[in-house]
């Protein structure tokens, strides 16, 4: 059975992000054979360069989408966040497997950890089911990203589109001015 016996995706769009294990690849041509529009998601440019290519070569027209965090200290942003709420780091599966920038137990997701916060903050997640599926329980959810159709907006209570690294510092220093009110 094939993901084209069990849906019609004609028109609709499927965002992949690959893991590095080949289920990438697998997936899009799946979806695309059902009609998805296939668009590959990753921090790395040139892992999206490369999975294009080969998806072309396999009859896939697929679009590339770099994600949000641009190198491994950007993570100190999300941390100078959660210390001004008292709060913890997390992340996205790519975030711990692909580049490896956080430990795997920090990830939060279907294959990751469940959480269940008063507050979850997401910065730059793109929202995709497997790491919503991590967050739904948390009684907030409020999420920073530059793409005003992220995924992840369906799901939060709030949202911000900006660039994270102009929002955060702004909302470090409110809490810092409210705290101290």
């Amino acid at each position: 059975m094939n993901i084209k016996d069990l849906f019609d995706l004609k028109g609709k769009v499927a965002v992949v992000t690959g893991g590095g294990r080949g289920i990438g690849k697998f997936m899009a041509v799946g979806l695309a054979e059902a009609g998805a529009n296939v668009v590959i998601a990753s921090r790395k440019l040139e892992n999206l360069e490369k999975e294009v290519q080969e998806l072309e070569k396999l009859g896939v027209k697929a679009l590339a989408v770099k994600c949000d965090l641009a190198k491994k200290e950007d993570i100190e942003v999300g941390r100078q966040l959660a210390k001004a709420l008292g709060g913890e780091v997390a992340c996205s599966r790519p975030i711990a497997e692909e580049l490896q920038w956080l430990p795997e137990d920090l990830y939060l997701g279907i294959s990751g950890k469940k959480v269940k916060p008063a507050l979850y903050i997401g910065l730059g997640v793109s929202g995709q089911v497997q790491h919503i599926t991590g967050i739904r329980d948390s009684k907030v959810i409020f999420a920073v990203n530059r793409d005003e159709n992220a995924p992840i907006f369906e799901a939060a209570d709030y949202g911000i589109v900006g660039d994270l690294y102009t929002v955060v510092p702004m909302l470090i220093e409110e809490l810092k001015s409210a705290i101290k009110a």
